[in-house]
């Protein structure tokens, strides 16, 4: 027997869906009593933790290393100009505590990884997928399957969303639909094609309304149905999905009983604002953590071979004379300039011209040379 011990002010603030036949008390009950752990607090998280928060889900935990990036205020309303620079889950916290002071918000400042997902994952009853990278999206898929926690799918591009809910043993899971991440580069990033701010709205709410029908056991939840959204046409469409047999995590006989940790190549989107470990480039057992533009966190982690690798992964087949040259005149001299400065005092002190040195590095000197010699972004740099 559910104990229904709301105060007078916890029966106000949820009065409205108490009334609703489908929660009632002991509906309402059950969403305080629920844990939902948010993987980012970016486009999809921020729409999908705001109104799991205002509806009372007890417990919300929110793991995600980015800070706030001005380019994120577009779409990621749990953060304000005020906060740029600040760490994502300390704003995401602090609105969400105002917004409902009963919620227990729970931060892990940290990239989800195979290491750490089992630890994380196991005291929450669903896992939001607000993940911007393939690599993420597929570990979380994998634990959930294997710790048998429902996973809330959501992804969205351009004028284009899609979602729906893998419950072990119930259903599909990501990898019945697509078995490896795709080919590193293979899929635009949101920062290569853009996003309409309110479409990962829309798909974060839809989220946030499978997780409240999940807790409360009501409705039908898109097990086994792909939603897909067309802004631009203002359409939704269902597609259909089975469970595959032979799928190597959910299937009949899984091949894949461990986590598979994912790097750069497998990955086909970095991240769309701020600076964050989200992907990880692993070169010759070195792991190299890069933010969402490709720009590598720790220059400390940088060597000749990080760099002949990222060279490969801006289209540079083979780094010549000329290339090093750029590169260590950037190692030796590089400090936080504006772009504008550090371009002319490269050009000066090089030799080369600014043509040349784009004929060297297509993405320019503050992208392609500063990703090469693996130096943060440069002040600026957009």
């Amino acid at each position: 027997m559910v104990c229904l011990d709301f105060t007078e002010e916890q029966i106000n603030r949820y009065s409205r869906q108490i009334v609703l036949p489908e929660v009632g008390g002991t509906g309402q009950k059950r969403i305080n009593e629920g844990r939902v752990l948010i993987i980012g607090t970016g486009g999809l998280g921020s729409p999908a933790a705001f109104y799991l928060a205002a509806a009372g889900v007890g417990t919300i935990g929110i793991i995600d290393y980015d800070v706030v990036d001005l380019s994120n205020l577009q779409r990621q309303i749990l953060h304000t100009t005020k906060d740029i620079g600040r760490p994502k889950v300390d704003s995401a916290k602090e609105k969400l505590i105002a917004l409902n002071p009963d919620c227990n918000i729970v931060s892990y400042r940290e990239r989800l990884t195979a290491r750490n997902i089992k630890e994380i994952i196991k005291d929450y009853d669903v896992v939001v997928d607000g993940a911007d990278n393939f690599a993420t999206r597929f570990v979380a898929n994998d634990a959930c399957v294997m710790a048998n926690k429902v996973f809330v799918h959501g992804g969205v591009l351009g004028f284009a969303g899609q979602t729906f809910t893998i419950v072990p043993g119930k259903g599909p899971c990501l990898r019945c639909i697509l078995r490896e991440p795709p080919p590193y580069g293979s899929v635009p990033t949101c920062a290569q094609a853009g996003v309409l701010g309110v479409l990962a709205g829309t798909i974060g709410l839809i989220q946030a309304t499978e997780v409240l029908k999940y807790l409360l056991g009501k409705g039908d939840l898109l097990v086994g149905r792909l939603l897909a959204y067309d802004a631009l046409e203002m359409k939704f469409r269902e597609v259909r999905v089975k469970k595959d047999p032979a799928c190597p995590v959910c299937g009949d006989n899984p091949s894949i009983t461990e986590l598979v940790e994912y790097d750069l190549t497998a990955c086909a989107e970095y991240k769309n604002g701020g600076a964050v470990k989200m992907c990880v480039f692993t070169v010759n057992g070195l792991e190299v953590e890069i933010d969402e533009d490709g720009f590598i966190i720790d220059p400390g982690c940088w060597n000749e071979d990080v760099a002949r690798a990222f060279a490969e992964a801006e289209g540079i087949k083979e780094l010549n004379d000329e290339h090093w040259r750029v590169i260590n005149y950037l190692r030796d001299h590089y400090q936080q300039f504006q772009v504008a400065p550090m371009i002319s005092k490269l050009c000066k002190e090089t030799g080369f011209s600014l043509k040349h040195i784009y004929e060297l590095f297509p993405s320019g000197p503050a992208k392609g040379a500063c990703k090469v010699a693996g130096l943060p972004k440069p002040r600026g740099c957009v």
